[in-house]
């Protein structure tokens, strides 16, 4: 998993101290990992990474080698893209999918007030 970092930031022409602050992951947490301090990232970590890189999340939590997106069509992860690199959506979906059927549904109609 190092070496896929190191070969996709090496090809990006980037250094560490970059990654960490465009990313939003705290530099400590990737210099850890870097020099096996710490033997695995969370998923989120993992997701901020694969953002940042363009790569599924697969390619960094687990044996995956590939690298291209895979979503339903282009809308799909123009979407995604904009839910994830924008704080106040990224919240917003992850509070929604916490929620219940029920209360899915009560956002879903105060929504389609606006």
């Amino acid at each position: 998993m190092r070496e896929k970092y190191r070969r996709l930031a090496q090809e990006k022409g980037v250094k560490n101290p970059e990654v960490a602050k465009k990313s939003g992951i705290p530099y400590s947490t990737l210099v850890d990992w870097l020099n096996g301090r710490t033997k695995k990232l969370s998923l989120e970590t993992c997701a901020k990474l694969a953002s940042y890189f363009d790569v599924p999340v697969s390619y960094f939590a687990g044996d995956s080698n590939e690298r291209e997106q895979f979503y339903v069509d282009d809308e799909v992860a123009q979407m995604a893209k904009e839910i994830y690199n924008n704080t106040d959506l990224y919240e917003m979906f992850m509070k929604l999918r916490n929620l219940s059927k029920e209360d899915r549904e009560l956002v879903k109609q105060l929504l389609h007030k606006f």
